[in-house]
């Protein structure tokens, strides 16, 4: 292990999974770069591998060109080692533009056509969970204080939603005991995190599958679902909350008028199924939030 992951505990398990997934050279780099700054490890929050380009990395929100240049047969070994050596068991999520590898870690796959095999690939996007939330005791009130129905919290992409949601759920789950079922398309939680919290989490299945298996198996008193945007599931959602189960979601989006542009999210909002509503924004190396209930400005 590296002087720079013992000095960095808390991220220590993430960047040794990442180590075993990347190629040695490119992590080389990483390091290298990352010796001379003192937010790394910590900052390092994405890392895009591109078939016909430079790779890079994100650092502290700073775009940073590596020299690596993954060929043919390197992108060929990372798909491999992403898929566990099977392509064909994950070709339903590559149609959909991701791996799910666990541990937190999100990959995000693109190319020129369908995906259907390692060829097709042009590059892979891993963007690591960003640790702490800073502003999550602030959003832990907001719950408190003024939702009885649902929360819905959204930021511009990589600001942070993931992260809030991992920490709702120990906080409910696990200071105030509520049944919290977790639906995690794409393995981003990680199970060891709520050994001690009431926490059930179902994976694996489509957002739409798993609220419908959630609700009619778990009995949750808090329905947490990152991402929601597809018509399928907030139909789901719509039922959910007509039962009765308080919902905490996540939606890309830079504010509420944003937010009831989206045909399949405006449903949700106009018939009341969010009392707040929280803006995460990005804030020097940290977070902040704002809140409102609908129509307060």
């Amino acid at each position: 292990m590296s002087v720079l992951l013992a000095k960095n505990g808390a991220r220590e398990a993430i960047l040794c999974r990442l180590s075993e997934l990347i190629s040695p050279l490119v992590y080389a780099e990483i390091e290298r770069i990352g010796a001379s700054r003192a937010d790394f490890p910590i900052g390092l929050t994405e890392l895009r591998l591109r078939r016909f380009g430079r790779s890079s990395m994100v650092l502290s929100g700073e775009n940073i060109l590596l020299s690596y240049r993954p060929g043919e047969k390197d992108m060929e070994r990372l798909l491999d080692k992403l898929t566990g050596g099977s392509l064909y068991a994950h070709s339903s999520q590559l149609k959909d533009g991701f791996i799910s590898v666990g541990d937190g870690i999100r990959v995000g796959v693109y190319g020129d056509s369908e995906l259907v095999s390692a060829s097709d690939v042009s590059g892979v996007v891993i963007r690591l969970p960003l640790g702490r939330c800073s502003c999550i005791e602030g959003i832990f009130n907001e719950w408190q204080r003024h939702c009885k129905r649902g929360m819905l919290i959204y930021s511009l992409p990589g600001g942070g939603k993931t992260t809030a949601l991992r920490a709702l759920a120990g906080k409910l789950g696990g200071e105030c005991g509520m049944r919290v079922a977790v639906i995690d398309e794409r393995r981003e939680f990680i199970r060891e995190e709520y050994i001690d919290a009431t926490v059930d989490i179902v994976c694996g299945s489509s957002k739409a599958r798993g609220i419908e298996m959630a609700i009619r198996t778990l009995s949750p008193e808090v329905l947490i679902v990152d991402e929601i945007g597809a018509e399928e599931e907030c139909r789901a959602l719509l039922g959910v909350g007509r039962g009765g189960v308080p919902i905490i979601a996540t939606s890309h989006a830079g504010g509420i008028d944003e937010l009831l542009e989206k045909r399949s999210v405006a449903p949700l909002i106009r018939a009341g199924y969010f009392d707040r509503f929280v803006g995460l924004y990005r804030d020097r190396g940290g977070f902040r939030f704002c809140s409102s209930g609908l129509g307060e400005g």
